[in-house]
């Protein structure tokens, strides 16, 4: 649906002023590939809250969707983090200290990463917790051992994020809210 005649920026720069934009929607981005393309880098922003739904149009097996962004606040990431994030190449980490650390339960290590992360990545207005929750499970998904769970409920309670090896084998870990 989206003929591709609009540059990135300039479909960014229209969602910033208001607009929507179209793009097919499906459902298997992994967050480290999201920079691979631009379609998965919209899909991730889908899916993670920063785009919301306007309407969808279904050709074939293809799914469409209209999307904006949702609110002001979500509209003051993309003026001061998310606009100029799409104009920077993909910085990678190096991840394997950050999920050492969180298979051993190193709580201090885990911290010290993630304030490293966040340091390199993000401004101090990016203070929002759906934009650190979003940040986190990216952080967390590159891993590629664990399936990333966001927002679930767990037993009693709501578990911000979980990380389950695929097929419920091996280790889980879970950071639970009430």
């Amino acid at each position: 649906m989206d003929d591709g005649q609009e540059t990135m920026k300039e479909q960014l720069e229209h969602l910033m002023d208001g607009g929507t934009i179209e793009k097919a929607v499906h459902e298997d981005i992994t967050c480290d590939s999201i920079f691979d393309s631009e379609d998965r880098l919209w899909n991730f922003l889908f899916f993670t809250g920063y785009l919301k739904k306007t309407s969808i149009c279904l050709e074939g097996v293809n799914r469409y969707v209209a999307m904006k962004i949702p609110n002001q606040e979500i509209s003051y990431i993309y003026q001061n983090t998310i606009h100029s994030w799409f104009e920077k190449k993909q910085k990678t980490f190096q991840l394997s200290l950050l999920y050492k650390a969180m298979e051993e339960g190193d709580t201090r290590t885990m911290k010290d990463e993630i304030s490293r992360f966040l340091a390199e990545t993000i401004s101090y207005f990016d203070y929002g917790e759906s934009y650190y929750h979003g940040f986190l499970a990216g952080l967390l998904r590159q891993n590629g051992t664990y399936r990333v769970l966001s927002s679930r409920e767990a037993g009693v309670g709501r578990a911000d994020l979980i990380l389950k090896t695929p097929k419920g084998s091996g280790m889980a870990v879970g950071s639970f809210w009430s």
